[in-house]
């Protein structure tokens, strides 16, 4: 499923630098929706799942503990409410 590439291969393959992925994975910057798109196709991912690893990623970095995302959940969430 999940490719193992340095940071320079996948930062060839996306089209940004090798400094851009550092950052991304530090956490200190966060990649465009097309970058992610990106990433994750290049990682054979589904981009929900790939947005879902970030968001988990993120939470424990800044001290959630474990963090458990569900794609499907956040669709939910993001549904219009139906008045009567």
């Amino acid at each position: 499923m999940c490719e193992e590439l340095s940071q320079q291969e996948l930062a060839d393959r996306v089209g940004v630098t090798k400094q851009a992925i550092s950052k991304f994975e530090k956490g200190l910057d966060f990649p465009s929706a097309e970058t992610v798109k990106l990433i994750a196709t290049v990682l054979g991912m589904g981009y929900g799942l790939y947005v879902s690893l970030i968001i988990q990623d993120f939470a424990e970095k800044k001290g959630f503990g474990e963090v458990k995302v569900n794609p499907q959940d956040v669709k939910q969430l993001r549904k219009p409410k139906r008045s009567a």
